[in-house]
């Protein structure tokens, strides 16, 4: 890079680092990439995070977890959805 003509590669490398660690940095990559796909396929995509605050959800959540657990002890292969 130009950086290394002037011996500032280390710098360089720290600036990168600290902008790759920062969440302003991947929200802003979030918004882009969302944006990129529905002008692609014109449909916005679904969210990909869902919130297990719901207690229904929840719930579902820990019997599905239970199940697994059993089904690996008693050796079973999972379940294809």
């Amino acid at each position: 890079m130009v950086w290394k003509a002037f011996g500032l590669a280390h710098l360089e490398r720290v600036l990168i680092n600290r902008l790759l660690q920062s969440p302003v940095w991947h929200g802003m990559v979030g918004r882009v990439y969302q944006r990129v796909q529905y002008f692609r396929h014109g449909v916005p995509m679904e969210e990909s995070r869902t919130s297990i605050s719901d207690g229904n959800q929840l719930n579902r959540f820990i019997k599905f977890f239970k199940e697994e657990l059993q089904d690996q002890a008693k050796g079973k292969p999972p379940n294809k959805l």
